[in-house]
């Protein structure tokens, strides 16, 4: 058995669509589990696999930054 055993790389795209149809067939207990609590304009919130995923990441122009110093 352990031959047959080798280390498999999914991409982001992969392990999303994995995480989709895990979704689809335990869609009540994810829910429950990492659901989170309501708010109060929604009963109940639902989760779903956009939580694990950042699509944009924005990033704020350098000049906006703060100037690094470093004193010795």
């Amino acid at each position: 058995m352990k031959n047959n055993m080798q280390q498999v790389y999914l991409t982001p795209i992969e392990v999303k669509e994995h995480l989709s149809k895990l979704w689809e067939k335990e869609r009540e207990f994810l829910n429950e589990l990492l659901g989170g609590y309501p708010t109060p304009r929604a009963k109940r919130r639902t989760a779903n696999t956009n939580m694990f995923f950042i699509d944009i990441l924005p990033v704020a122009p350098s000049r906006f930054r703060p100037v690094s110093i470093y004193l010795w």
